[in-house]
């Protein structure tokens, strides 16, 4: 993910944890609420002509459940 160090840093200082080369693939729901995230490894940001056009390998997917 694209970020400045400086919010990296802030944001590991308020607890977040960054999950890298991680793309959103679906939400995932449950009673009406959000229940998860399924992601996809992000293999490339950019193509070859530098326009904004990710890349993903579909099979490697992971979901982070929602904290409730």
């Amino acid at each position: 993910m694209p970020a400045d160090e400086v919010e990296v840093t802030e944001g590991a200082e308020e607890g977040i944890f960054l999950h890298n080369s991680r793309g959103p693939r679906v939400i995932l729901d449950g009673d009406g609420k959000v229940a998860g995230l399924r992601t996809v490894e992000c293999t490339a940001v950019f193509d070859s002509t530098g326009r904004f056009n990710p890349a993903s390998m579909k099979r490697a997917s992971k979901i982070f459940p929602a904290i409730r």
